[in-house]
């Protein structure tokens, strides 16, 4: 389902409806609020997918982000054409692959306590 923002097809990060350069500015200048749009676009915000284990990790992954972002930003070879807003949108799509490459504690995935103890009679 379609948001207000459109979907998470490349490039999907950038357009506010009606606001054009002044909503790209304002996400820019504010890399929480981006982070936010991002997770409200993937349907992790609010919902039922919000408290899930993807949504859970997902909401947890700004700092990393933000971290990935300033290093690529660093080593691009046009840095003021690269930004964050374009950098989410390739971020949005990383983690599914990483939250799957966890074990399945770390996605919150809960078992009963291990084997119980067995006895054994013998007669």
């Amino acid at each position: 389902m379609a948001g207000l923002f459109g979907s998470m097809a490349p490039g999907a990060l950038t357009g506010w409806p009606g606001v054009g350069s002044v909503g790209r500015d304002l996400l820019e200048a504010n890399p929480e609020a981006a982070y936010a749009r991002l997770m409200g676009q993937m349907g992790l915000d609010f919902g039922p997918d919000a408290n899930t284990g993807f949504g859970t990790y997902a909401r947890g992954q700004s700092g990393e982000a933000r971290n990935r972002y300033l290093a690529e930003l660093s080593t691009h070879q046009n840095p003021d054409q690269f930004n964050y807003v374009d950098f989410l949108d390739q971020f949005g799509g990383q983690l599914h692959p990483s939250f799957r490459m966890q074990s399945a504690q770390q996605q919150g995935q809960r078992y009963p306590g291990g084997v119980q103890r067995l006895r054994y009679v013998g007669f």
